[in-house]
């Protein structure tokens, strides 16, 4: 198992296992935009887990200098496993690269976005030493 930054190549294994975490089809032609656009944003690392050649999960690191810490914060918005790389140790590998990385551009902390939906993931970021101690409020903008 090996950490790799994601390319451009690995775009389709990426929406698909993006897609597998929002449990819905995002249009294509939307997610290769963004995708290819926050390849080329250094505040933002897409970093993969791969196997013998195959793609086993994704992560997407954010950096931002926000005010209320006076200092960058790094944040994971997606981490996503295959089903079959569950409890592999790939999950806590990509969380290790993030925190690598996040420490090698001087943040203060990482941050993980999760759904309140994802149970499973919650007792996983507990059970590598993150804390529970923010909310998230969100409300749409445009109908979907």
């Amino acid at each position: 198992m090996q950490i790799i930054p994601a390319t451009a190549q690995e775009m389709e294994a990426v929406y698909s296992l993006i897609c597998q975490l929002e449990e819905q089809t995002l249009c294509p032609a939307d997610f290769e935009r963004i995708y290819l656009q926050n390849l080329q944003n250094p505040a933002v690392c897409y970093l993969l887990c791969k196997d013998q050649g195959e793609t086993l999960g994704f992560c997407s690191l954010h950096i931002q200098s926000l005010l209320h810490h006076a200092g960058k914060i790094a944040e994971v918005q997606e981490l996503v496993l295959c089903p079959r790389a569950r409890g592999s140790g790939a999950g806590r590998a990509l969380m290790e690269a993030a925190k690598q990385k996040a420490r090698q551009e001087g943040c203060l902390q990482i941050e993980v976005c999760c759904s309140l939906r994802r149970q499973d993931a919650h007792q996983f970021y507990e059970h590598i030493g993150l804390e529970k101690s923010h909310y998230k409020f969100t409300a749409p903008l445009i109908p979907v």
